[in-house]
């Protein structure tokens, strides 16, 4: 699903709930963890690379299989067949999703009606799931000479792909997930989150990370804004949209919007980053409102909720110097991330250089 770019209203008016902004406080066993944490976070960042460059290579073999004179003698390739082979292997490894334009009861009956037009023997209705399960159906014409060729053989090699593919997916983001992790255990050990990073950039690229496994209902819907940068550290920023986005999205039952606003506004001496990530979910009760950045609160207990993710955006933001309000009524749950801009940023690096001349 592509990332949509709109500009939207403040929105209602609602109950509003400021955390206090605190120091991290000083945690060595959060420090010790974090460390600890460093060796399998290296190994995953080390072998997820490799497994996808393997693959890369594996599924661009079998794309030159794919083509019809390949299979019936020596290649004799042009720009246009060679541009259709790296689209089919990009398709393969990274499974973007296909926009068909037809209703998801119509989908099947699409894809067994163009296997048939092509030619392909055997079940179709099987096909067309296998190639519909694996994120494929939109590259029928070029995986023809293969499902032509031995159409159980083929399906049965997309699949394991797939299987590899969606591994491997995995592996990757459960890397980020442990880098994350890492990321809050340093700010909770009182690691300093100085530096300056671009907030429209790393709303961009965790939206990029979220939208692949969103439910069919679900949509998020990005400002494209340019905004100034502002304080902070990338990773630590990262893993507070995450936390954010995560929690928006267990909130809304499998459907609904996710609006992100950005704002830069002039308060007073200083320029402020504004980032509201707005979900259209049942809301949060105004007792519960008040502890939702308790660490261990939770109103999701029974579906496997744990209480940690905004307690910890909380913190996070607050080490950069930032803070983070909740709003809400039936309908409409806002969270807002305030975040110093570069001009406080540079007065901050300028006072602190004074100090240490």
């Amino acid at each position: 699903m592509s990332t949509k770019y709109l500009l939207i209203g403040s929105p209602g008016e609602a109950a509003i709930y400021s955390a206090p902004m605190t120091d991290p406080a000083d945690n060595p066993l959060a420090a010790a963890l974090g460390h600890q944490l460093r060796t399998p976070i290296s190994v995953l960042q080390n072998v997820a690379p490799n497994l996808r460059r393997t693959l890369e290579v594996f599924v661009r073999d079998v794309a030159v299989l794919c083509r019809a004179d390949a299979l019936s003698g020596p290649a004799t390739g042009n720009a246009s067949q060679g541009d259709a082979l790296a689209a089919l292997a990009k398709a393969l490894v990274e499974r973007p999703e296909i926009e068909t334009g037809l209703p998801a009861e119509n989908r099947i009956e699409h894809v067994i009606w163009h296997l048939g037009d092509l030619g392909i023997d055997g079940d179709l209705g099987q096909a067309a799931s296998r190639l519909i399960r694996g994120g494929m159906d939109g590259h029928i014409d070029s995986l023809s000479p293969l499902l032509k060729a031995d159409p159980q053989r083929a399906l049965s090699l997309l699949d394991g792909i797939a299987r590899i593919r969606n591994g491997l997916m995995s592996i990757e983001s459960a890397s980020g997930r442990i880098r994350g992790l890492s990321t809050a255990m340093s700010v909770l050990s009182g690691a300093p989150a100085r530096g300056t990073v671009d907030p429209a950039e790393s709303l961009r690229r965790i939206v990029a990370q979220f939208e692949p496994a969103l439910p069919e209902g679900m949509q998020i819907l990005l400002e494209g804004r340019p905004l100034v940068p502002v304080c902070g550290r990338e990773d630590v920023l990262m893993e507070v949209w995450s936390n954010l986005l995560a929690n928006a999205v267990e909130a809304m039952g499998g459907k609904g919007t996710i609006l992100i606003e950005t704002e830069v506004r002039r308060e007073s001496d200083r320029q402020m980053v504004l980032v509201r990530i707005i979900d259209d979910g049942p809301g949060i009760r105004p007792a519960d409102l008040k502890r939702v950045f308790e660490p261990g609160f939770t109103t999701r207990g029974h579906a496997g909720g744990s209480g940690i993710g905004l307690a910890l955006a909380d913190r996070m933001v607050a080490a950069m110097g930032g803070t983070i309000e909740a709003s809400s009524e039936p309908g409409s749950t806002c969270f807002t991330v305030s975040l110093r801009g570069q001009e406080e940023t540079e007065a901050l690096s300028a006072t602190a250089g004074g100090a240490g001349g």
